[in-house]
C-alpha cells in the first residue's frame, strides 16, 4: 500500500490499484466517485464482483458499466472514463482529507483492500462530476450468514 497526494497505489495478487482517490462534490458531499485505474496483473480475465466497505462509513457502492477486468489491461474509473464507481455516505457526507477503507471483490481470487483519500472536486478534479449511484453491481459489507428456515 502506497499513499501519496496523487492517489493510493496497491499491488494485490489479483488486482493492482493505481492513483486511486475518492472525489466528492462540495454541493453533494453524500456521494463520492472513485477516480483511478484497476489493473488485472494475471494471465486470466477476471471481473469486479462488488465492493465492500465499512457500513458505518459507506451505505452503498455501485458500479455503472462493465465490471470486466481483462488480463493485463488498465481499466479506468471516474473522470473521462466509461466506468463509474459511486459510494454513498452512511453518515450524510464524506470528509475531504480522510481515508475510506474498502475492498474490491473479484469474481475469482481474494479481495484487495485499499485506503482511498477523499478529495474535493477542485483543482485537478474541478471537472469531475459525481453522478447519482446506479446499482448495477451493488457493494455490500462483509457477507452475513443467513439463518436457515428450519
Amino acid at each position: 500500500l502506497f499513499r501519496s497526494h496523487i492517489g493510493t497505489t496497491v499491488d494485490g495478487a489479483g488486482l493492482q490499484v493505481r492513483s486511486g482517490n475518492l472525489v466528492v462534490d462540495p454541493a453533494q458531499p453524500s456521494r463520492a466517485l472513485f477516480v483511478g485505474t484497476l489493473i488485472n496483473p494475471t494471465d486470466t480475465d477476471n471481473a469486479l464482483a462488488g465492493v465492500a466497505a465499512d457500513t458505518t462509513v459507506v451505505s452503498q457502492a455501485s458500479v455503472d458499466g462493465s465490471a470486466l477486468l481483462p488480463a493485463g489491461v488498465p481499466v479506468q474509473f471516474g473522470y473521462n472514463a466509461g466506468l463509474t464507481l459511486v459510494l454513498t455516505s452512511a453518515t450524510g457526507s464524506f470528509t475531504p482529507g480522510t481515508y475510506v477503507t474498502m475492498a474490491f471483490n473479484l469474481a475469482t481470487g481474494d479481495p484487495v483492500r485499499v485506503d482511498l483519500l477523499v478529495k474535493l472536486a477542485e483543482g485537478e478534479y474541478a471537472d469531475v462530476v459525481v453522478p447519482s449511484p446506479t446499482p448495477t453491481v451493488t457493494a455490500a459489507p462483509e457477507p452475513t450468514p443467513v439463518p436457515s428456515a428450519s
